[in-house]
């Protein structure tokens, strides 16, 4: 399967640029919504508003939030467990306990 140049940058974006352009703007939290996504938050029984995500992971001390309702296709990604692997591995990150 072959992608075409605008859907490849966009993955590398998203797979690390992101996080080097949070640092450069000294951005706490970031939110990545896909163009097919829905937010299905609800309203907050004791007040009656809308649920607001970067308050709650802050007060629950969370550093990331992921829900994924589908499976791509095995193809889909190919390679990509071995990239994240290797660049763990070159920049001797920590992920002992990270993962469930």
């Amino acid at each position: 399967v072959t992608f075409d140049l605008g859907y490849r940058l966009m993955c590398d974006f998203w797979s690390h640029g992101v996080w080097q352009l949070a640092a450069d703007l000294h951005l706490e939290w970031i939110l990545r919504l896909d163009t097919d996504s829905v937010l299905l938050c609800g309203r907050s029984p004791s007040t009656g508003h809308a649920a607001k995500v970067f308050q709650y992971m802050h007060r629950h001390n969370l550093s990331y939030g992921y829900f994924h309702r589908s499976w791509d296709t095995h193809s889909f990604a190919r390679g990509f467990n071995m990239l994240v692997k290797q660049h763990v591995d070159e920049n001797r990150l920590g992920l002992a306990g990270t993962f469930g």
